[in-house]
């Protein structure tokens, strides 16, 4: 049980409120996912309970007996990436109609802005997600219950460091394809989807452990905000590749796809099996891959407040992206201790970009900040006198070749590269300026990236990417190098 914490409310799309008395409410075409961080503590906890509404009617159990049924049809193949697109989406379906909101949408957990401090992530919310253990705090209680009615289990492990957005953004902007197709030996088919699945989809799993490392990981609700994660950086390398383009029958292998069943159903159980019917009821049957790889097609989601389509400095698709508005992440916090380390963090925030402190606001009323050493940012406050957000000073813009495959970011000096540096976190920060002033001017887009990348797998070593259980769990094993800390793909294998 999740607890008597749990209280109706409302999650909400940014379109518009709506009322969970009113039965038929009209909710946008759009699906607008939004990061866990930044909902209420009200919208937190209108999600949990939807959860339990689900887990009541026995439908939260019918999607666990599902991933576990189609385990090697969804993991370690071509498939991995449109399967669970299409399993999250119908599990928000689920939450709609069992959920007493019929506009709910999945948050999504960006765990890559909590690399580095894996303990403190947004989602150990005791009054929701639980503890790192799974349980109760305080009397030990199960405070979720498996398909199986035990109680969930987690076991952390910190060898298992989350991938930093300067990580995946190294990845997203190298891998041009899917798959690479390079034949030089079984162990080196390591395209876009097998490095994004053995890399940074991998770790959250096997950091949290337990029952997150089985193939009954849904039995986690954490699970589902992980894979909306997975989701929206499969989402963020096709809009980057420009793939949100194309005609859904302009999609080919190996550049969008892998293998030869971009037309097949995608495999489900039958309603014999699980009574929540995966047939689509636009189609009629089982989506295929190709149904699912364009957003404006079967699938109609948006992600909000992404951070990674703005670190990326580029114009995303704003049917599919909408990028976050100033570079700080906020993180929403529901009590009182939780309020006070959230100071602390943007106190911490602030001395460390040369910003100043609520107390300081008075003084600074009308004042320039911009000869101050943070110079990439303009201190802006409300009418209420509360540091709301950072307005970025636009920085150079990329320039993308023709071929829209290769990139190349014209910086004409040192001072014009430095104001690219939009990371949040201070590690990245640091790791941009330093390479501003190693690398090349000349140096592109792409290979800046793969040096930042690069830049912290030598500083943090090799984080395991997964047991080799885990490995053999996957279905993975002709793909190891997708367990790196960082690669790049085939093509630049000599």
């Amino acid at each position: 049980m999740l607890g008597a914490l749990y209280v109706r409310i409302s999650i909400v799309t940014l379109v518009a409120v709506v009322s969970t008395s009113v039965a038929n409410a009209q909710c946008s075409a759009t699906r607008e996912r939004r990061p866990w961080r930044l909902l209420s503590c009200t919208e937190q906890t209108t999600f949990m309970e939807a959860l339990q509404s689900l887990k009541d009617a026995g439908v939260y159990d019918d999607f666990v007996m599902t991933h576990q049924w189609m385990n090697s049809d969804a993991h370690g193949v071509a498939e991995f990436l449109p399967w669970h697109r299409w399993f999250i989406h119908e599990f928000e379906s689920a939450l709609r109609e069992y959920g007493n909101d019929p506009c709910i949408t999945l948050p999504y957990w960006d765990w890559e802005q909590d690399a580095g401090d894996e303990f403190n992530a947004a989602v150990f919310q005791p009054q929701f997600f639980g503890s790192l253990t799974g349980r109760d705090d305080q009397t030990g209680a199960c405070i979720w219950s498996t398909a199986r009615g035990n109680c969930l289990r987690r076991s952390l492990d910190d060898r298992f460091a989350f991938w930093s957005l300067r990580r995946v953004l190294g990845m997203v902007v190298n891998f041009e394809q899917y798959t690479d197709n390079w034949d030089s030996t079984s162990n080196r088919m390591n395209g876009f989807r097998a490095a994004l699945e053995g890399g940074p989809h991998a770790n959250p799993h096997n950091f949290v452990g337990g029952t997150m490392i089985s193939m009954a990981a849904p039995d986690d609700p954490l699970f589902y905000l992980h894979h909306a994660n997975v989701d929206r950086i499969w989402a963020i390398w096709q809009d980057w590749m420009d793939h949100d383009q194309l005609h859904r029958d302009a999609y080919e292998v190996p550049i969008h796809y892998e293998g030869r069943w971009i037309d097949e159903p995608m495999s489900f159980p039958p309603t014999e099996v699980v009574d929540w019917d995966f047939r689509s009821d636009e189609i009629g049957d089982y989506p295929t891959p190709r149904d699912v790889l364009n957003m404006n097609d079967r699938i109609r989601v948006r992600y909000v407040e992404d951070q990674m389509a703005r670190t990326l400095r580029y114009t995303p698709n704003s049917t599919w992206f909408e990028s976050a508005s100033t570079s700080e992440i906020w993180v929403n916090q529901c009590d009182e201790e939780d309020r006070r380390l959230t100071k602390e963090r943007k106190l911490r925030f602030r001395r460390s970009h040369s910003l100043p402190s609520d107390e300081d606001v008075s003084l600074l009323q009308g004042a320039s900040l911009r000869g101050r050493s943070d110079s990439v940012f303009q201190y802006v406050k409300d009418e209420n006198q509360q540091l709301q957000q950072y307005e970025k000073i636009e920085p150079p813009t990329p320039s993308f070749s023709d071929d829209g495959q290769s990139f190349t970011t014209f910086i004409s000096d040192l001072e014009s590269c430095l104001k690219m540096n939009t990371f949040s976190r201070q590690d990245d920060r640091d790791a941009w300026g330093r390479l501003c002033e190693e690398m090349p001017l000349t140096a592109t887009y792409a290979e800046r990236m793969a040096a930042m990348a690069e830049d912290e797998c030598d500083k943090n070593g090799n984080p395991f990417g997964a047991t080799p259980q885990w490995i053999e769990r996957m279905k993975m094993t002709n793909e190891i190098v997708a367990f790196e800390c960082f690669h790049l793909p085939d093509r630049f294998e000599t």
